[in-house]
């Protein structure tokens, strides 16, 4: 089995940094800083409680404002528990040392995920992508399957960026060409209303052949059927990519695509105009790939600036968290889309002509898809736990109204 560059997988780490415990933990934060060193603590099924939580649950109120709070700390962990093992600790983790909790994105395999399900492979080329994505690879990268004439299984991790995005994809209907290299670009935070805002680049675009990329908020009827006509007669090579401005997850996905490109947007608020910045030499993209729904991109930026921009995301995620009736899924979407990376499968075409391998193979990447979707790998006093991505939200919403309570019964009996 070939294998080509593999790119680096990157950890996703929204854990919390709020400290409650002064609220009501008090005298025994000292013996709750040595219990979450010791690394021999379990989860106990056959009791009600675990140790960990009893190390909270069992503090012994010292006034009302106590009492209140852990009573309401006792029924949310009863809820928690009841509907998933360890539900109910990390919640409580999460409220008083959410340093010891963070919660991954990555997937790495463990055996009993992979064991059991190598064993009912039967052809073997499935058998070698399934036994080199366990090893080498986690869900955060995309997958592409392609046949070809060769003989050989060959895996091919790319550096591109997926973005899932909502985007004016009529402009592509009716060209056969959806991926550009070496193509010329400009990001403009707004809509370009008329074809005189734009006139240079087309005129340049027209006279030297490159490929062009617009990336804005949107193009008026006149501007859009201009670029149409002229890309059909192939005068141009003008690719516009007209974002939603009625979709919240794109509103600011043109700082992402600014990081990727290394490049700053053209924005009224600076003084700038469009037509005035066409003007300008415009910079040079590497790769862009056109498809309904989303693009994938070559990054400009070097990997060290793309760090930036992703530490910069998971810092306004944290901040979000922290915060009371705040949507994170927004932000959560910018930050995976800005971490993930793809991998290309190219199977030999008398395999993939063949009905029971290509059914087993669905079956391989469906059962990938789904761990993807369903299970997040949450990190606990030193123990890994796979927990569907509904409950770890559940937790996350439980938190944020519990901090809500704490302050209001404060307020209210102190």
């Amino acid at each position: 089995m070939q294998a080509t560059t593999s790119g680096a997988t990157h950890k996703c780490d929204v854990s919390l940094k709020k400290d409650t415990t002064k609220i009501f933990l008090k005298s025994q934060k000292s013996q709750f800083i040595s219990l979450c060193n010791n690394k021999n603590v379990v989860y106990n099924k056959d009791t009600l409680v675990s140790d960990v939580a009893l190390n909270y649950l069992n503090v012994i109120p010292e006034n009302k404002s106590d009492e209140a709070l852990k009573n309401i700390l006792l029924k949310e962990y009863h809820i928690c528990e009841n509907l998933y093992p360890r539900l109910g600790d990390i919640l409580l983790f999460k409220l008083f040392n959410s340093r010891e909790v963070k919660t991954g994105k990555e997937f790495v395999f463990e055996k009993r995920h992979q064991n059991k399900f190598l064993k009912s492979i039967k052809y073997d080329t499935v058998f070698d992508i399934a036994e080199w994505f366990f090893k080498r690879s986690n869900l955060n990268r995309s997958i592409k399957v392609e046949e070809y004439h060769g003989n050989d299984l060959v895996a091919e991790c790319l550096e591109e960026f997926d973005f899932k995005i909502n985007y004016d994809f009529s402009f592509y209907h009716n060209l056969n060409l959806k991926e550009v290299k070496n193509y010329r670009f400009v990001l403009i935070n707004g809509i370009i209303e008329t074809v005189g805002e734009i006139h240079h680049l087309l005129h340049k675009a027209n006279e030297n052949k490159e490929p062009y990329v617009i990336f804005c908020f949107g193009m008026s009827e006149s501007v859009k059927q201009t670029i149409i006509k002229n890309n059909a007669a192939g005068r141009l090579r003008v690719y516009p990519v007209c974002l939603d401005t009625n979709d919240e997850h794109s509103l600011n996905i043109l700082n992402d695509l600014a990081a990727i490109h290394s490049e700053s947007i053209v924005s009224s608020d600076l003084g700038q105009t469009i037509s005035q910045e066409i003007r300008k030499t415009l910079p040079v993209g590497k790769k862009i790939t056109f498809f309904n729904g989303g693009l994938s991109l070559v990054p400009v930026a070097n990997e060290a600036d793309i760090e930036v921009h992703r530490i910069f995301l998971r810092n306004r995620l944290l901040e979000a968290n922290a915060k009371i009736d705040v949507r994170t899924d927004i932000l959560e979407n910018r930050l995976k889309m800005f971490t993930g990376k793809r991998v290309n499968f190219y199977i030999p075409r008398h395999l993939m002509q063949k009905k029971d391998f290509t059914r087993e193979l669905d079956y391989y990447f469906r059962f990938i898809s789904n761990l993807s979707s369903h299970l997040k790998v949450v990190s606990l006093l030193n123990q890994k736990f796979y927990i569907p991505s509904d409950y770890i939200k559940f937790v996350e919403a439980k938190k944020k109204s519990l901090l809500s309570k704490f302050y209001d019964i404060h307020a209210i009996i102190c």
